[in-house]
């Protein structure tokens, strides 16, 4: 687990120039006291062909803002092709 601002920057060391990381929710919560919340979702660098999910856990600030408070993440297959046999879209 990677904990603070170096520590995770560091994480990315060596990660290949041209590289992007994309990511998207696929459903979200947000608890009945409205200050706490999830989000779960999937992930990509398509040019290393590298799929995951992740759940991210969100606390609402004083100022009405949300920031992340938990991160994380797993490695998942590549999508599957379509009947077809053509490799999915890379978008």
């Amino acid at each position: 687990m990677s904990e603070g601002r170096e520590a995770i920057a560091a994480g990315f060391d060596g990660f290949p120039a041209g590289a992007v990381l994309e990511w998207w929710p696929v459903a979200a919560e947000i608890a009945r006291s409205g200050d706490l919340g999830c989000t779960v979702g999937e992930a990509r660098i398509a040019s290393l062909k590298h799929y995951s999910k992740y759940l991210t856990i969100w606390k609402r600030q004083r100022d009405g803002s949300w920031k992340f408070v938990a991160d994380g993440g797993n490695v998942r297959p590549a999508p599957a092709a379509p009947a077809s046999g053509t490799p999915p879209p890379e978008d």
